[in-house]
C-alpha cells in the first residue's frame, strides 16, 4: 500500500470520529485555563518561573 494511500486512509478515519464543537455551550474560560495549566507545566520542565493566571487579564 502506497504512502498516498495511508494518509487517504488516516484522513478519513479521522475525519469520521472527529467531534463537533457546539459552540452555544463552549467554555471559553475553561479552555483557557487548562491550556495555560499546559503551558506552565512546560515552562516548569524546562525550568523557567510559572506565569500567574488572570482572567482580568484575558
Amino acid at each position: 500500500m502506497g504512502a498516498k494511500n495511508i494518509i487517504t486512509i488516516l484522513l478519513m478515519s479521522s475525519l469520521t470520529y472527529s467531534q463537533i464543537i457546539d459552540y452555544t455551550s463552549f467554555d471559553t474560560k475553561l479552555i483557557d485555563s487548562l491550556v495555560f495549566v499546559e503551558i506552565n507545566s512546560y515552562r516548569v520542565e524546562s525550568g523557567s518561573h510559572e506565569l500567574i493566571y488572570s482572567e482580568v487579564l484575558l
